[in-house]
């Protein structure tokens, strides 16, 4: 399975960081995502962890302008090679207007991975 995925990654030019975590190693991607909040406005940020900053973003921990806009959901994210490619397309994405991520959403996510988690434990 992760062969497939190694490769995606050195076509892609990707650096793979790996964290061991609870007996599980853990691929670290940096992603850039857009959140659509209850009001129906766009967040734009980015992180490693997609699914953590959900979370946190929806606890009422995450950024100050999602706090009192919750539930908030994930409607785009896409991976990025590097923490700083992830930071770039971040504010690439936020001088798009309205209309614009909403065509970027509206296109999908190809090539959208969520983190990959290997068991170390098996044989």
């Amino acid at each position: 399975m992760f062969e497939n995925f190694d490769l995606l990654c050195k076509k892609r030019n990707f650096k793979i960081n790996w964290k061991r975590k609870l007996g599980q190693e853990v691929i670290i991607l940096p992603y850039t995502y857009i959140l659509e909040c209850a009001d129906s406005t766009y967040y734009t940020g980015w992180t490693t962890d997609l699914s953590a900053r959900l979370a946190v973003h929806n606890s009422g921990k995450g950024a100050r302008y999602t706090r009192a806009r919750r539930p908030v959901r994930l409607v785009y994210a896409e991976y990025q090679p590097t923490v700083s490619a992830a930071c770039k397309r971040e504010a690439a994405i936020k001088q798009l207007k309205r209309e614009e991520k909403t065509v970027l959403i509206a296109n999908g996510n190809s090539g959208f991975v969520l983190n990959a988690v290997i068991n170390i434990s098996e044989p």
